[in-house]
């Protein structure tokens, strides 16, 4: 638990220390012209994200047990994301999207299922919209195409590649599995239960995969309509602070530094986040603005995760979960 909190302070103190370093005490000055309601634009966009994500979750989980309200689907996606968000490289994210899910009815394997769903068509977005940005740049005489912009395409469709393996070599994959536990000499009762365990989440991806294509379609609709509004935050910021950089640009951007804040296993990905902010975004922006939007880009699409979605786990969780997850994920890092 000693360990998390050390890594909690870490975190804020480099997110507060990076844009210092990047605009001085000039930022607070910009941050005090900047109109009231840029940031509550912003917020709303969050906001409507989550309603997406609620809207899409009821979806899913109306193929495998039980149907969701909006308002418990809402409370789960904040909840989660807070989760995410608070431990390091979002490690809690998991555990804590199966225990919501479980609250409500939904088996621990079929809540496994919907989550390696949302993963999928969570790829199959960032595949697609990747590959549409990186041919925009690459015909662009303003921005290049680095090598990084090639590598997330690259390394998102080998992610959609390994879920197809995943779908078709299910068996494969438990005779291996079955194989490793017996060589860690793990008992042949507990070898039986992870086989049904995997058995009923193939099932229940099964059964998600078997809703009418109506149904499959809404929800890559609403994780299209979740993505665009979390990564136009970005753009609609830089706008209001009068610079205007082309969207493709920033999308790419933030999907490049927000893989790079997983490695270092800091809540929010804090340190690798800010710092790529600053390489990727540094020569076009003056030191000033380029801190506030900093700023301001981490508190809607961070800060605010934990301080909107906290009170909700909260509630819906209770503070006994969050420090089981705290201790779990803090042995792993």
């Amino acid at each position: 638990m000693r360990r998390y909190w050390i890594l909690a302070l870490l975190a804020l103190g480099l997110g507060l220390m990076i844009p210092l370093s990047y605009g001085g005490l000039a930022v607070f000055e910009r941050l005090s012209q900047v109109p009231f309601w840029l940031p509550l634009l912003t917020l709303g966009m969050i906001f409507i994200g989550w309603n997406f994500n609620a809207a899409k979750l009821r979806i899913l989980v109306s193929a495998v047990d039980t149907k969701l309200s909006h308002k418990s689907a809402l409370g789960t996606v904040m909840a989660w994301e807070f989760a995410f968000s608070a431990t390091p490289a979002g490690s809690g994210g998991v555990i804590s999207y199966v225990y919501l899910l479980n609250r409500y009815g939904v088996k621990t394997a079929h809540g496994a299922a919907v989550f390696a769903m949302e993963l999928g068509i969570d790829l199959l977005f960032f595949v697609t919209a990747s590959f549409i940005v990186v041919i925009k740049l690459a015909t662009s005489a303003t921005y290049d195409v680095h090598l990084g912009f090639i590598l997330v395409a690259v390394l998102l469709t080998g992610g959609m590649g390994f879920m197809w393996v995943l779908a078709h070599q299910y068996r494969r994959l438990l005779r291996i599995l079955g194989y490793l536990l017996k060589v860690l000499r793990v008992s042949a009762v507990l070898r039986k239960r992870a086989a049904r365990w995997m058995l009923r989440l193939r099932s229940g991806l099964t059964l998600l995969l078997g809703l009418p294509r109506r149904y499959l379609y809404a929800a890559y609709l609403l994780c299209i309509g979740h993505w665009l509004l979390r990564f136009s935050v970005l753009y609609v910021l830089l706008l209001g602070l009068g610079e205007d950089i082309p969207w493709p640009y920033l999308f790419i951007t933030q999907v490049l530094i927000l893989a790079l804040g997983h490695f270092t296993f800091l809540p929010g990905g804090t340190g690798g986040v800010e710092l790529g902010f600053g390489a990727m975004l540094g020569p076009f922006l003056d030191s000033a603005t380029l801190a506030t939007a900093l700023v301001l880009w981490r508190f809607a699409t961070f800060y605010w995760y934990l301080i909107a979605g906290g009170p909700v786990f909260a509630a819906v969780a209770g503070p006994v979960i969050f420090r089981t997850l705290v201790q779990a994920t803090s042995r792993k890092s």
